[in-house]
């Protein structure tokens, strides 16, 4: 009976569809026919219905493949309503035979289609078109796509093109489609290649845009609360006069005030609302000629610290700063004592660089290095500025007799002492006010070090004051009194002056050996975690703990966060600590522990080890809101295990994105433990990734942390914590 309903069904079947046809297009063939298909998608906001074969599709894709053949699989239709109908057909057919329409109107639907069901050959594609018009007057279009999906190499490419020809990209039909985002990066810009006013036409034109967009009335307070902080960025002193006069003032954008500060400004006084500093393009800034200022007379050998360099300085003039010269090493290191930090804060102490920089690895040492800023800095006159230069882990040489007033080519340059300064860098000389000589500098390191011992943070009896208390017919028996232990972390400042008022060895030896047993028996044992620091009401803050009866280390303890007892293994907020690093790195902990830094993977598993923990994550959306998750069992293996993950049960307002990644072994940009064909680590930042992924708290902040049950997968800050239950 069945040979002859086949017979019968083949006679049916006039014409043979498949002849002549190769693979792809026979499988084309049957989607387009809707033959034998066996699921059935409602898409797009009609709901239309497509039908499709799920062993295709689950071939193509490992999200396809969970949602037909997961551990809670779809059943009947499925809804997909935030792709629409013609970008679900194209991302079909491209899992059916490999061919795909994009272009410059649709790339973006495409990538967030693609990205959504992972299918990596199709996103590659993507790149590859968005690549092509990063380097065109459709940059705008790649830079959008590319802030959505933090492809950072194509933002700062895109962006650069359009820094380079901003005129003709922002005409682009699609500007008007930026989001806030990306035109907050326009606009910031202090290299557009246009005027001012063309700046302006292009900002009321998108907000204009934005409110028809998002279905908004046209008035004052629509207009304001699109344009948000970028009015700011703005330079409305340097807009044509009866351009402002005809078109802005009348736009509703700015306020009265606002106004007439511009209109203040056309008849000669200063506008403090607005900046009237001209950008500058980098062709300008190359055409501008580079010179050198060096403010030491004699250099000197033997100079050591990882603690803050400052010094203050004004500008007689406003200059470019595209670089500072630090004094060199000495002797040939290794890579990993290179880096150091380089930061130049304001007179408000607003930052405006933080720069991580290597010295370069080198046989033929020298007494300077010059080192080029990423992006240079316009520096205004008569402002004062602040620059530091810490964690320099290397003896170098160091300046004497140095000059406190430089000039060249009528530039002035007045320094003065900062103090921020903490070891002795001044306006005369780039050496340490109260060491002599390396031997001294280790002198005092090694006292710190015997004296690490000593319970300070973690002691039972509580309070500083006590602490002073208890110290203080100590410190009487040394010739000045200057409250040693007026707080814990200027401990080892205060050894220093010890060194300097006391020179007898015997009188240092001795002093040494008072502070130890005095402080003996002020305390016991650090605490093994925050969480038991917390049955002695401390307040949150950085205390020591035996994290499972390991060396003492620093941690933050939250004691205020659900009742407190947190230890924070992982803070990831301020952009200032680089969470790309090795997989040593990751092992032994990394950062500050009062900002961003990573606790370490052998403490983490010492510490959870040794009694049952849970995890809570805090995340700050895009839309800073903040969110958490919490996940009653938590634990990491050792070393051995790769520090293999397990995680429980979820709660919290956050979204599950950790689940997926329990049993998964650590990855490093060196290690790659993932089971995917590809290396997650490099792409997402050290995680316990699976397959490229669900959470990636580590990425870099640039490009936002990955948090798949948020908008957009994107998180833009998180603590991670552990508290013992």
């Amino acid at each position: 009976m069945s040979l002859q309903k086949t017979m019968d069904n083949l006679k049916k079947e006039k014409v043979d569809w498949r002849k002549g046809k190769t693979l792809p297009n026979c499988m084309l063939y049957m989607l387009e026919n809707e033959i034998m298909c066996d699921v059935t998608f409602r898409v797009g906001e009609s709901c239309k219905i497509i039908k499709a074969h799920k062993n295709i599709l689950a071939s193509r894709s490992l999200v396809f493949h969970t949602m037909f053949e997961g551990s809670l699989p779809e059943k009947g239709e499925i809804n997909i309503s935030d792709i629409d109908e013609d970008i679900f057909n194209k991302l079909l057919r491209y899992a059916y035979c490999d061919e795909v329409q994009l272009s410059t109107s649709n790339v973006n639907r495409i990538f967030y289609a693609a990205d959504k069901y992972m299918l990596s050959t199709l996103k590659t594609k993507c790149c590859e078109l968005l690549k092509s018009t990063a380097q065109s007057g459709n940059a705008v279009v790649t830079l959008s796509t590319a802030n959505q999906f933090h492809l950072e190499d194509l933002q700062k490419e895109s962006l650069q093109y359009i820094e380079n020809n901003t005129e003709k990209c922002l005409l682009s039909s699609h500007a008007g489609q930026l989001n806030s985002e990306c035109v907050q990066m326009i606009v910031k810009s202090e290299h557009l290649s246009c005027s001012e006013t063309e700046v302006c036409k292009f900002f009321l034109k998108w907000v204009e845009a934005q409110c028809e967009m998002q279905g908004k009335e046209v008035n004052a307070e629509n207009f304001r609360a699109i344009a948000g902080e970028m009015v700011f960025m703005i330079k409305f002193p340097l807009v044509e006069k009866t351009y402002f006069s005809k078109k802005v003032s009348h736009s509703m954008l700015l306020t009265t005030d606002e106004i007439l500060s511009v209109f203040r400004y056309h008849f000669g006084e200063q506008c403090s609302l607005f900046s009237d500093k001209p950008r500058c393009s980098r062709e300008q800034n190359k055409n501008r000629q580079t010179k050198c200022i060096y403010r030491h007379k004699t250099v000197s050998n033997g100079w050591r610290s990882t603690a803050e360099n400052a010094l203050n300085f004004r500008l007689n003039k406003p200059i470019l700063l595209k670089g500072v010269i630090i004094f060199g090493p000495n002797s040939i290191f290794s890579e990993a004592n290179s880096q150091f930090i380089l930061e130049l804060t304001d007179i408000s102490e607003k930052r405006i660089c933080h720069e991580m920089l290597y010295f370069p690895l080198a046989t033929d040492l020298k007494e300077t290095v010059a080192f080029e800023l990423i992006d240079p800095i316009q520096l205004n006159a008569d402002e004062q500025y602040t620059i530091i230069v810490r964690d320099i882990k290397l003896t170098t040489y160091y300046g004497n007799n140095c000059n406190s007033i430089c000039a060249q080519d009528g530039v002035i340059i007045t320094f003065d002492n900062s103090p921020k300064s903490k070891c002795g860098t001044d306006v005369h000389r780039e050496v340490r006010q109260y060491r002599k000589s390396s031997e001294e500098d280790d002198r005092v390191d090694s006292i710190w070090n015997e004296l690490q011992g000593i319970c300070l943070h973690g002691n039972q009896r509580g309070t500083v004051q006590e602490l002073k208390r208890d110290t203080q017919v100590l410190l009487k028996n040394m010739a000045i009194y200057k409250d040693v232990v007026k707080m814990n972390k200027q401990l080892k400042n205060n050894i220093k002056w010890i060194l300097e008022e006391i020179r007898g060895e015997k009188e240092i030896l001795r002093i040494v050996s008072l502070l130890k047993n005095d402080f003996k028996g002020t305390c016991a044992k650090p605490a093994r975690d925050c969480t038991e620091l917390k049955k002695y009401n401390k307040q949150s803050g950085v205390y020591k703990i035996s994290a499972g009866n390991s060396k003492a280390l620093k941690v933050y303890c939250d004691m205020a966060t659900d009742g407190g007892g947190w230890s924070i293994i992982q803070r990831h907020q301020d952009g200032n600590v680089d969470f790309k690093r090795t997989w040593a790195e990751y092992e032994n902990g990394f950062g500050n522990v009062e900002g961003d830094y990573w606790l370490g993977n052998k403490h983490i598993h010492r510490m959870t080890s040794s009694g049952k923990y849970e995890l809570r994550i805090d995340l700050t959306n895009n839309k800073n809101e903040k969110k958490y998750a919490v996940y009653k069992q938590f634990s990491i293996g050792d070393a051995a295990s790769k520090y293999k993950l397990r995680v429980g049960s979820y709660s919290g307002n956050a979204g599950d994105s950790m689940t997926v990644h329990d049993g998964m072994m650590f990855s490093s940009t060196d290690k790659d433990n993932d089971q995917y064909g590809g290396d997650c680590a490099k792409q997402y930042g050290p995680w316990w990734h699976k397959k490229c992924c669900s959470s990636a708290l580590n990425k870099q902040l640039s490009s936002n942390l990955y948090w798949v049950t948020f908008p957009n997968y994107a998180a833009k800050s998180s603590i991670m914590m552990i508290r013992r239950i």
